[in-house]
């Protein structure tokens, strides 16, 4: 088990489910170059800069995505979790127009690895995913995984042998973008992200 969670995690930090990655730099310009961007949930958006010198802080999130600030070192991530219009700053500059933006769309599912062995279906917004494999690598034995965009393992299920369909409740899961990985004993069935709203 913890062998499947470490190579489900390096998987997830390796490719971050085909995550798109954009840098904003900054400087003595004072401005963020880009200064707007189009982003999927699930991007990450990562600024280069001093944020002794131009301290970073969103004005403007939707309202299921979390605030962002820094004041330290050179290099800041942000994950995004929820589509809409994200506003930042400069704090120090902001008067001077050192401001920037990117709006977020809503990220649909798709496949990491490729398979038609298993398919995953993403029912009521993500509340309820089905899952159905494939009769011919239906006799053994599958662990279902459900990890967040951290690597954060969130539900662990097993299909027994000779089943070939799956429902999973996520109901109570909270709104987010996460990562379903089914396997047998010697490879990956399928990895799947998903969007539970």
């Amino acid at each position: 088990m913890t062998k499947f969670l470490t190579l489900l995690c390096t998987l997830v930090l390796m490719n971050n489910v085909q995550a798109t990655t954009f840098i904003v730099t900054f400087g003595s310009a004072l401005t963020y170059v880009p200064s707007t961007l189009n982003v999927k949930v699930g991007d990450i958006i990562v600024w280069n800069g001093s944020f002794s010198s131009h301290p970073l802080a969103s004005t403007t999130v939707p309202a299921a995505a979390a605030k962002f600030s820094n004041t330290t070192g050179s290099t800041f991530s942000y994950t995004v979790t929820a589509a809409g219009n994200y506003d930042y700053i400069c704090t120090f500059h902001q008067g001077a127009g050192m401001v920037g933006s990117f709006v977020a769309s809503a990220a649909t599912a798709t496949s990491d690895v490729s398979s038609r062995l298993a398919q995953l279906t993403v029912l009521n917004g993500g509340n309820l995913l089905n899952l159905t494999i494939d009769n011919s690598v239906a006799n053994s034995e599958k662990q279902i995984q459900i990890v967040d965009v951290s690597g954060r393992l969130i539900s662990s299920n097993v299909m027994r042998a000779g089943t070939t369909e799956l429902p999973i409740d996520t109901h109570r899961f909270s709104s987010g973008i996460y990562i379903v990985a089914v396997r047998d004993d010697t490879h990956f069935i399928l990895q799947q992200k998903f969007l539970k709203q």
